[in-house]
């Protein structure tokens, strides 16, 4: 029999903003293929609830610079929970909350707009590859209703994922090879 997955999902508040840049980038295999899973759960499972935690969640479980309860990677425990502060003070949200996913993705398209990313996610090295504002832009206009269509749950933008391969030079995949997601 399978293990079932946990009906909460422990995420930290800036990785609510990474899920919807996601685009298979990371610090190696098992870390993209948890967070694959984790970000399939947020956005196709509208009954999973999320709590959001501070320090580490479920999608670091696997990562290679976690140092107990804490990114342990150089130079970014402070602007980690910079960018969670950020974010829970943009979604108006606190740490311990539990919120089912589709509330919390209609809270953040709500409130965070692709222009703002520059600020709540300062000093992201994943921020200039643009992944995170084109998945926000995207996830937005499939959530508006047109005239004559539903809006699909999981919006693609095609070929989003060659241009952020494109965006990275050789020099940048070297650099990025390795460190976390968006």
């Amino acid at each position: 029999m399978g293990r079932r997955p946990p009906a909460t999902l422990r995420i930290r508040p800036h990785h609510l903003l990474c899920m919807f840049g996601f685009r298979g980038l990371g610090y190696g295999e098992a870390f993209v293929r948890n967070m694959g899973r984790v970000v399939d759960r947020f956005f196709s499972d509208a009954g999973v609830s999320v709590e959001l935690v501070e320090g580490c969640d479920d999608v670091c479980s696997p990562c290679p610079h976690r140092a107990g309860n804490e990114c342990g990677a150089p130079g970014d425990r402070q602007s980690v929970r910079q960018r969670d502060r950020a974010v829970l003070e943009r979604l108006e949200l606190h740490t311990g909350e539990r919120l089912p996913s589709e509330r919390l993705i209609r809270v953040i398209l709500e409130r965070v707009r692709p222009d703002l990313l520059a600020g709540i996610c300062e000093g992201c090295r994943w921020l200039a590859m643009g992944c995170c504002a084109e998945g926000l832009r995207a996830r937005g206009q499939a959530s508006r209703p047109t005239t004559g269509r539903r809006p699909h749950g999981r919006p693609r933008s095609p070929g989003l994922t060659e241009r952020a391969g494109e965006a990275l030079s050789d020099r940048g995949r070297r650099e990025h090879a390795g460190q976390e997601p968006v």
